[in-house]
């Protein structure tokens, strides 16, 4: 395993550390301020990666499938 291989290899952990940090946040906060466990952030991140997954792989171009996403 070469060294420039090891560096994408942590930056794409970082990457996904990061935007899982979001999800993980939002959980939190909702936690601390409603006292009830909301998953629904947890859901509906997960519902967009889904959309967009499909959105991709019928076809769409990227710039189509973001606009696809926010309406």
């Amino acid at each position: 395993m070469s060294f420039d291989s090891i560096l994408t290899l942590g930056q794409t952990a970082l990457e996904l550390g990061l935007i899982s940090s979001l999800t993980v946040l939002a959980l939190f906060l909702s936690y601390s301020m409603l006292n009830v466990c909301d998953l629904s952030t947890d859901g509906c991140f997960t519902l967009g990666a889904v959309v967009g997954a499909v959105a991709l792989r019928m076809a769409f171009y990227s710039a189509g499938a973001s606009v696809y996403l926010f309406y």
